[in-house]
């Protein structure tokens, strides 16, 4: 019976000019998660030019098996106008293993020194875990204020 409705529908639908609506029509599936940062933040939140200070991060394995992956950390000084503050240094990205056990966290730390001279308002820190294959599984940015 059911059969038979569906069959009326869509033949209904097409002398109507209007397309079929699919049933049993699967869902999008959203991405699984392997590994995702729960959590970024420097500690202090804000500093003067001559301070230093520390972005804390937190990964989480999703997945039962352990995950290997590398963590970059990208940073950037910023002011208000384009390019590298003057008295700011480039900041060249730094990687390093993770290996994180099955449904396991992990905390990582970077600690960052803002010159004396270093004119920038702001330094953007970015924590981006890459797979094996280089997939991007997570990436999370914080900022320091400079003042």
């Amino acid at each position: 019976m059911t059969r038979r409705l569906l069959v009326l529908a869509s033949l209904a639908a097409l002398f109507a000019g209007v397309a079929p609506i699919a049933v049993d029509a699967a869902p999008a599936s959203a991405p699984a998660c392997v590994v995702k940062i729960t959590a970024m933040q420097f500690h202090p939140r804000h500093v003067a030019p001559g301070g230093s200070s520390v972005v804390h991060l937190k990964v989480k394995n999703c997945t039962r098996e352990p995950q290997k992956a590398t963590l970059t950390w990208l940073g950037e000084f910023t002011g208000p106008t384009p390019g590298i503050p003057a008295g700011c240094p480039a900041i060249d990205p730094l990687g390093q293993p993770l290996d994180v056990g099955p449904r396991g966290a992990l905390p990582a730390s970077l600690g960052y020194l803002v010159f004396p001279s270093c004119t920038a308002t702001a330094l953007s820190a970015t924590a981006r875990i890459t797979g094996a294959d280089g997939t991007v599984l997570a990436e999370k940015t914080a900022l320091l204020r400079i003042s």
